[in-house]
């Protein structure tokens, strides 16, 4: 019975409740907590944290919290207190490990991975049980955790939730996504910065943009009732916004999922006909936020081709009238043999080029009759 009692590990996690007085690190009577910590996870991205003096490990995905938000899980770790485990099978159940406790000061909206150490070979013989905060005849009541995982050091198990979470209502979070989309305009962007509440899906018609920015936390200040995205006319040398619209959401419009419009604007390049637009960052502040106090826009940019494209297809154009009219100069019968397929095959090609210029720069004439002139015009020749 000793061997069994030595070589036999049992593991024990507690998710303990917050009071909802100001503290998540709710109280525990009768547990004498012998080490504790405080860890700071950031949402938005993946992260690994192992305590090692704890061992413990916490894997939190991207998408536990949004970008721009962080919770903290308060660690506590014991040996003995008024516990009480399932005994299946009538034995007496070995002592456990150290039982961890473990409160959280945000909800997660997708659930983390925790890992425990553990030092034996006998894999199938780890398991792990978990407990509210709450007492029964004095006893925290254990229970089995399914579905876990057993590494060569770590016993892996998912969390979903901290029991009895509470969130101070000073604090109510939204999420924001800022889309973009080229602008038929010349070396314009669109934008698009939505918001809403992180429990509900906008209704903003996202088809044909791009996401920029998406679905990071925002928490309004204390004292302000309103968010006001604040777009600089001239955010840098290079740029300049050429339109501002609505760039205001209210709490109660969000809280009610009243919103009409979102936040609307558009940057222009202004850095010279000679260079392509480049990249950027720029920073919008939001006014009216506690967290984040600004945006950050990372302007598109384009290649040298793009840029130059047109005025090479000009020449190309030109050189191929000119070439032409020498043809029909000094080649009298030019219409026959090869020099007639070379000049029909150049005529379907400056066709093709003129007909790309008038639609970039002229749409609004290019029509059927204008197309049915120009198959004339080079049927006939």
């Amino acid at each position: 019975m000793l061997i069994l009692i030595y070589t036999v590990f049992f593991f024990f996690i507690i998710y303990t409740s917050s009071c909802g007085q100001g503290s998540f690190i709710a109280p525990l009577p009768g547990i004498k907590v012998s080490r504790s910590t405080n860890v700071v996870v950031p949402g938005g991205i993946s992260s690994t944290l192992y305590l090692e003096e704890f061992g413990l490990v916490i894997v939190s995905p991207p998408d536990a919290l949004p970008a721009g938000l962080f919770f903290v899980i308060n660690v506590r770790l014991s040996v003995a207190g008024p516990y009480l485990y399932p005994d299946p099978d009538n034995h007496t159940m070995v002592p456990a490990s150290p039982v961890y406790w473990l409160s959280s000061s945000k909800k997660l909206l997708n659930p983390l991975q925790l890992g425990i150490r553990h030092y034996t070979s006998e894999k199938a013989v780890l398991k792990v049980y978990s407990a509210g905060d709450s007492q029964r005849d004095a006893f925290y009541i254990f229970e089995e955790v399914s579905n876990v995982t057993v590494s060569r050091d770590y016993v892996y198990f998912s969390v979903d939730h901290f029991s009895g979470y509470t969130l101070n209502s000073t604090e109510t979070t939204f999420c924001g996504t800022l889309y973009f989309q080229r602008s038929s305009t010349n070396y314009q962007w669109d934008y698009n910065y939505v918001m809403h509440k992180c429990s509900s899906r906008h209704n903003f018609d996202i088809e044909n943009w791009i996401v920029e920015i998406k679905n990071h936390g925002i928490i309004f200040d204390k004292n302000s009732e309103e968010i006001e995205l604040d777009i600089d006319s001239n955010p840098s040398n290079d740029w300049e916004a050429a339109q501002k619209l609505d760039l205001v959401y209210t709490m109660d419009d969000l809280l009610s999922e009243n919103v009409t419009s979102n936040m609307q604007f558009s940057l222009q390049w202004k850095g010279g006909w000679h260079l392509p637009p480049a990249t950027e960052n720029l920073y919008f502040s939001l006014k009216g936020a506690l967290r984040p106090k600004r945006i950050k826009v990372t302007t598109q940019s384009i290649s040298y081709w793009e840029h130059y494209k047109d005025i090479i297809i000009v020449f190309v154009v030109l050189f191929i009238i000119i070439f032409m009219l020498f043809i029909a100069k000094y080649y009298p019968d030019y219409h026959k043999g090869t020099i007639g397929n070379l000049l029909f095959l150049l005529k379907v090609v400056l066709f093709a080029l003129v007909m790309y210029l008038l639609s970039h720069f002229v749409p609004e004439i290019v029509s059927n009759p204008l197309m049915a002139l120009w198959t004339k015009l080079v049927g006939s020749s």
